[in-house]
């Protein structure tokens, strides 16, 4: 890796397979700062006024992890897999964090209190501007960039400035002196602050949890959530530690109090396109009386995962983009069940793995602008089956609408 000048321009930091070494520009002597046999860190830099060095380093299991070492010392202060950057300013800091995502950090050397992290809108570049109090976030639109300047002591939008027709913005660089000066080809631009203020009252700023310090308070809302929304629909969910109770163990729990108000919007959202009664009926051929569905950090598959255990359905999801997805493809599987044990409409279903082909057509049917899937006659009549099976398991046949998946038949059912 590179050396490392400190602030005061008269310190070198180097690394060596012997470890991170300091050369005295004064003096020319250099000495081991911090020994360590067959180092292979990699110097990405110095932090809070040249204080700590920041390594790259490579763990037993072949990953990168950040590890900060004090340059007074040479003793390792910290060390954080998931750190990808972190920009200083006195005893300020902001900081990138990559994990289940981009999490975005700030708060100062030391404190007592929680850090706040910063949930800018849309997907973008974030750019720290410690020197402007903020953090500067750029998105990419068909017709140019916007750049939005977030204020971090009150977590507001303050500034905000589209640019039109440029094709290729670069060189950004932060000017304390209320100023951006960018790119565009050959073009310099420079952007004053001042002069674009918005009014914006959404904060874009929290508290900042972890797995170890969550939210108790909130977590305890999002249970009692949970547990109303599904008494509402007649199944069991399970969030946080009692997500990856009995079968899951061996899944990962998710803490995060947003994620669980989001997932459980989704979650009502799915149980909404199901006719009232209907998934509560479902529990009827499970030992326990009802479907349980967890919703976990990740499952260890790229899928939701269902299984049986002692005669009752179990569901795991993982919160995020794929939820509703994962979450119509594994109460299929329970529905699917439910619908053999009350008919043989579907016991001659050509396909060589009859129940994923079945989900595959339901969630095709539950798919928008999907018309052209279901022009064939093949397609047509399987759905036709799949969705007369369904009326006659739950007995409704004088429904008198399109059930959601019954959008494409040619012929209603009713």
């Amino acid at each position: 890796g590179n050396p490392v000048v400190n602030r005061a321009m008269d310190t070198v930091y180097y690394c060596t397979s012997e470890g991170i070494r300091s050369l005295d520009l004064n003096t020319g002597i250099a000495h081991m700062l911090r020994w360590q046999e067959d180092y292979s860190g990699v110097l990405m830099g110095a932090c809070f006024d040249g204080d700590l060095l920041m390594c790259a380093v490579t763990q037993q299991d072949g990953t990168l992890a950040t590890e900060f070492i004090s340059t007074g010392t040479g003793m390792q202060m910290d060390k954080d897999p998931a750190l990808r950057w972190v920009k200083t300013l006195g005893d300020q800091f902001f900081l990138m964090r990559y994990a289940a995502g981009e999490q975005y950090l700030f708060g100062q050397r030391d404190q007592e209190e929680r850090f706040e992290y910063l949930a800018p809108e849309g997907d973008g570049i974030t750019l720290a501007a410690l020197g402007l109090g903020g953090v500067l976030r750029i998105t990419q639109q068909e017709s140019g960039y916007v750049m939005d300047l977030y204020e971090l002591e009150s977590g507001l939008r303050k500034a905000s400035v589209t640019l039109d027709g440029l094709e290729r913005l670069r060189n950004v660089i932060v000017d304390p002196r209320g100023y951006i000066w960018f790119l565009d080809d050959d073009t310099l631009y420079r952007w004053d602050v001042a002069e674009s203020p918005i009014s914006d009252d959404t904060v874009y700023t929290a508290p900042w949890y972890t797995e170890g310090d969550p939210n108790e308070a909130g977590l305890a809302q999002c249970q009692r959530d949970a547990e109303t929304l599904g008494q509402r629909y007649g199944l069991e969910i399970r969030i946080w530690k009692d997500a990856v109770l009995t079968p899951w163990e061996k899944m990962v729990p998710d803490f995060r109090v947003e994620v669980f108000e989001t997932a459980l919007t989704e979650l009502e959202a799915v149980f909404g396109l199901f006719p009232e009664d209907m998934l509560a009926k479902l529990g009827t051929i499970c030992d326990s009386g009802k479907v349980s569905i967890s919703i976990v950090a990740d499952t260890g598959t790229e899928q939701g995962q269902q299984t049986w255990v002692d005669g009752s359905a179990y569901i795991a999801v993982e919160a995020g983009e794929t939820l509703r997805t994962e979450l119509l493809r594994t109460i299929y599987r329970v529905l699917d069940t439910y619908v053999l044990g009350q008919n043989s409409m579907l016991d001659e279903w050509d396909a060589e793995k009859p129940v994923e082909d079945r989900i595959h057509y339901f969630l095709q049917a539950l798919s928008p602008e999907n018309e052209s899937f279901f022009e064939s006659w093949t397609n047509q009549s399987k759905l036709r089956t799949l969705c007369r099976a369904i009326r006659r398991a739950f007995d409704m046949g004088d429904y008198e609408s399109a059930l959601p998946w019954e959008q494409y038949l040619e012929e209603p059912l009713y």
